[in-house]
């Protein structure tokens, strides 16, 4: 992303309610950041004169049913798996994580889908991370098609935990695969989609992008991901927490609201 300056006042001050006055002279999109660690930059987005806070004000107001199917063939490896490990125990930090809020579930899959834990197992963050950091490898084959059907018909049932479609819950899956699929996954992927679950899909490496397509809801550039390899998976967080913590009901900060915030503001234009 590159970044350039905007004509912007800002009132630096920290450990104070800051007055944001902001003046921008652009149609372009904008990100908002902060200039400390507090609170990640990825948490941040908005356009023209206000912000969203998505973290704080999305994820915890958003609550799904949502699924990560982990590719575990050999071609990942067990230290690349490691990786995936902790990308997914520090993805779900973004969610509150309780029965009636968001509930948390994994499949791993190569030669044949498993379920490491379904949707009602996990009861608190803490468990779903301890237990992410503790999915087992497998190794084998990529066989991802099989590994979407048997997601939608194992994982997203009452049954297996997850919540009434009248209910009024998103189910979402997150697919992470690094190569090519062994088997068909545009039949599986279009009858996730009819029975309403949001598939993201995340690629590494050799993935195909036509293939991610082929998998990934509408619109593909909001739910196609890519990066060449394990060691840049975190980067994608923040893009993917983002689109998952999208709410209506996030709260505007507008220019000149006085925030109460441990930090000063920088918004930028960003090139997206």
């Amino acid at each position: 992303m590159t970044t350039r300056d905007k004509d912007i006042t800002v009132n630096p001050n920290v450990n104070h309610s800051l007055p944001l006055k902001v003046y921008i002279k652009s149609k372009h999109p904008y990100v908002c950041r902060f200039t400390n660690n507090k609170f990640p930059i990825e948490d941040w987005i908005g356009s023209k004169n206000f912000c969203f806070h998505v973290q704080l004000l999305g994820c915890k107001n958003v609550h799904y049913d949502l699924a990560f199917i982990l590719d575990t063939s050999s071609s990942v490896g067990k230290e690349n798996f490691e990786k995936i490990r902790q990308w997914v125990a520090n993805l779900v930090e973004s969610f509150d994580v309780a029965p009636d809020k968001t509930r948390v579930a994994v499949v791993r899959y190569s030669d044949r889908p498993t379920t490491e834990f379904n949707l009602g197992r996990h009861r608190t963050l803490e468990d779903v991370k301890r237990a992410a950091r503790n999915i087992r490898y497998l190794g084998g084959n990529t066989m991802t098609g099989d590994a979407i059907s048997y997601t939608t018909n194992n994982i997203f049932t009452e049954r297996s935990g997850a919540r009434p479609n009248a209910k009024g819950i998103q189910r979402v899956a997150i697919l992470l695969t690094d190569g090519r699929s062994q088997d068909y996954v545009l039949e599986p992927s279009k009858a996730a989609a009819k029975a309403g679950i949001r598939m993201f899909a995340v690629g590494i490496g050799e993935a195909l992008k036509e293939e991610l397509e082929e998998i990934a809801a509408e619109p593909k550039n909001a739910h196609v991901f890519h990066v060449t390899d394990f060691n840049a998976i975190d980067k994608i967080r923040g893009r993917l927490r983002r689109r998952l913590c999208e709410s209506k009901s996030a709260t505007r900060l507008t220019a000149n609201t006085s925030l109460t915030l441990h930090a000063a503001w920088l918004l930028f234009e960003a090139s997206l």
